[in-house]
Formats: structure tokens, C-alpha cells, sequence
């Protein structure tokens, strides 16, 4: 059986309906929002795209550190969070 959309006006009071909503959006075809990572204990796995210049380069300096990848980019964005970043300007 397929949820479909609810009626746009509802005579519910604001309580009722946020229950109503909370319990359509908790449905496994619900709308909640969901995080798209991938939970590893306190981590959480993403997905990046650099172009294979950059990928080249990061590699390299990983081999040179005798760093893994990720553990290498998880650096450089510590530090970036860390000191800020200015963008545009």
C-alpha cells in the first residue's frame, strides 16, 4: 500500500497535526530528513570528488607523510575548520 499525499487543508488543531505529520514522516517511505553518510563509530563516511590531478597530488603527499588518504584530507580540513577559511576575498 503506497502513501499518498495528504489533503492540503486539514481542520486538525497544530498539536494533532504535528503528531499527524510527525507520523507520516516517520514511515519508512516517509519525508524525514536523513543523513546520507555512512556511520563508522564517531565517523561518518562521505563522498568527495576531486579531479584526478588533485587526487594525484594528494596521494603523493600521503605516500611522503606516510599518511593514508582520508587521513590526509581529514588534516587539511581540521586545519582549515581550525585557522578559517576566507572565500572570495
Amino acid at each position: 500500500m503506497a502513501i499518498t499525499s495528504r489533503p492540503k487543508a486539514s481542520n486538525a488543531p497544530p498539536q494533532e497535526q504535528a503528531q499527524i505529520e510527525k507520523f507520516i514522516n516517520d514511515a519508512p517511505d516517509g519525508n524525514k530528513a536523513e543523513k546520507r553518510g555512512v556511520k563508522k563509530g564517531q565517523r561518518e563516511q562521505i563522498t568527495v570528488t576531486f579531479d584526478t590531478t588533485i587526487i594525484a597530488q594528494l596521494d603523493d603527499l600521503a605516500q611522503h607523510e606516510g599518511l593514508s588518504r582520508a587521513a590526509l584530507i581529514r588534516m587539511a580540513v581540521r586545519q582549515l575548520l581550525d585557522k578559517g577559511a576566507q572565500v572570495g576575498g
